[in-house]
């Protein structure tokens, strides 16, 4: 969920120089995702249809205590009109190689098995996160988080399962942040969360999102009424545990952006210091009082683990531009939605940005910071820039190769590519293309509110080696129109 589509959501809620070197073929990714389990009907209400079969949204994480260990997520059956039927999880124990699906899966919404015993009766799911931290035993806990929700009333809430198995099982969801509203009183819903796992504290995980707020009389109306009352906002909201994810902090709010603007796209990283910091796309849609409009990728921090944070710090204004089709339609992407990644104490951001052809297309942009985010060098271009690109993730290993994933649109075909550069060389980017696997017209993708794959990609460190892990859109279609896939580089 995006920007000024929220209104429309919730009204219907029923300093670098960089050069790119020739592409390279490379051999084939590895499938992750199998056939759904869901059936019609499982999310027990009226509902649209769901694309069945379709998985969209991945992502990944990596184990910091066990070598090879990662965990991938992502939406299953995807509906045209927001979130999912549930979201799945599988494992690799080779650094990728291979992956196996949980056997237990977290209880996220109905058709995952969620009740109102055990905390998931609730009829989607969306937005699948995972990290994996410390647990002081020599070993790892795995944190995993989603955004579920009701299409047939206002009912919406963050909810976290670990795994104390290496993610072959989860617990049931713990409820971070509950709340339903209604026509005649302010309604609230939470959006587009994350969960960091700390490497530098063991047990302590953060859960972040942005929280969009509406005034009485808002949750039914149409879009336009609801952006005339001026009264909505989309603040960060933040929580934290400290006992491994046994328990949660109650959720607070941690910046607001002030009335008809909003923050979407909140993620955290650690420094090697301990430092939090949080990244996100803040909105202004009108001038405040520092004269800024539009948006803007910015960062804040907290040196005491999430307890008080400082102003944010922007790093750059941020100018995408839709992603289209041949046939007009357009992309859902993950606009200017940034991804970080840390190592040491230097920091970076990537997001989608059309600054570097005059606004003509969106290409991949990247910016730097050497003393924790205080400071940003420039936006540099990451891809070719002669066609659209979108989806940006961003990691970088131990031994100091910066990796950026990443899609180009070439007509109707999606290109998986993956650039990357060794940190302190003069040299800049070069770029691979992840080859191999089913023919990947966008437009075999499932169409929600444009063509999807989601709002973003996955990329892990595994020792020296770059994971990828993206969705491939199926030459055969539905049903089974998406599948997902693991890289290693």
């Amino acid at each position: 969920m995006k920007k000024a589509r929220i209104a429309a959501i919730i009204g219907s809620l029923g300093s670098i120089t960089i050069g790119l070197a020739a592409s390279a073929a490379v051999p084939g990714p590895t499938p992750v995702s199998s056939t759904s389990p869901y059936v019609n009907g499982c999310e027990g209400a009226p509902t649209a249809p769901a694309y069945a079969g379709a998985e969209v949204e991945p992502f990944v994480a990596s184990d910091p205590v066990v070598p090879g260990h990662l965990i991938g997520v992502w939406q299953q059956d995807r509906f045209p009109d927001g979130g999912s039927r549930g979201l799945r999880t599988a494992v690799s124990k080779d650094g990728g190689g291979s992956w196996a699906l949980a056997t237990a899966q977290p209880k996220f919404s109905r058709c995952a098995g969620g009740t109102v015993a055990n905390g998931g009766d609730l009829e989607r799911s969306t937005d699948p996160w995972v990290s994996i931290g410390p647990d002081g035993t020599g070993g790892s806990v795995a944190y995993q988080i989603a955004d579920s929700f009701n299409d047939t009333n206002t009912t919406n809430a963050i909810l976290v399962s670990r795994s104390l198995d290496s993610g072959a099982t989860w617990s049931n969801p713990t409820t971070v942040l509950r709340e339903s509203g209604g026509r005649d009183v302010s309604f609230a819903f939470s959006d587009k969360e994350s969960i960091t796992a700390d490497p530098t504290q063991a047990c302590n995980a953060y859960a972040t999102w942005d929280r969009l707020v509406g005034p009485a009389g808002s949750s039914n109306g149409s879009a336009a009424a609801f952006e005339r009352a001026q009264g909505y906002r989309g603040p960060t909201w933040f929580s934290r545990t400290t006992d491994c994810g046994q328990t949660w902090e109650p959720a607070r709010q941690i910046y607001d952006p002030g009335q008809i603007n909003q923050t979407i796209g909140n993620q955290i990283a650690v420094l090697a210091d301990g430092t939090l910091i949080n990244t996100f796309d803040l909105i202004y849609n009108r001038k405040n009082a520092h004269g800024l409009r539009g948006e803007s990728v910015a960062v804040q921090r907290s040196t005491d683990k999430g307890l008080t944070w400082g102003a944010p710090i922007i790093v750059s204004d941020a100018r995408s531009v839709p992603v289209t089709a041949s046939d007009g339609v357009a992309l859902r992407t993950g606009d200017n939605i940034p991804d970080i990644a840390v190592r040491g104490n230097s920091v970076f951001l990537v997001w989608q940005d059309s600054r570097f052809s005059n606004g003509v297309r969106n290409n991949i942009a990247i910016s730097e910071s050497s003393n924790g985010g205080l400071s940003w060098s420039a936006p540099a271009l990451v891809n070719s820039g002669m066609v659209p690109a979108f989806n940006p993730a961003v990691e970088v290993t131990a031994s100091g190769r910066l990796g950026v994933g990443y899609h180009e649109l070439t007509g109707d075909g999606v290109t998986r590519l993956l650039a990357t550069r060794q940190l302190g060389s003069l040299s800049g980017f070069s770029s691979v293309v992840i080859a191999g696997g089913p023919a990947s017209d966008i437009k075999l993708a499932p169409n929600a509110r444009g063509y999807f794959l989601g709002d973003y990609q996955g990329l892990a460190a595994n020792g020296s080696s770059l994971v990828s892990f993206f969705v491939n859109a199926n030459a055969g279609g539905a049903p089974n129109q998406t599948d997902v896939y693991a890289y290693i580089s």
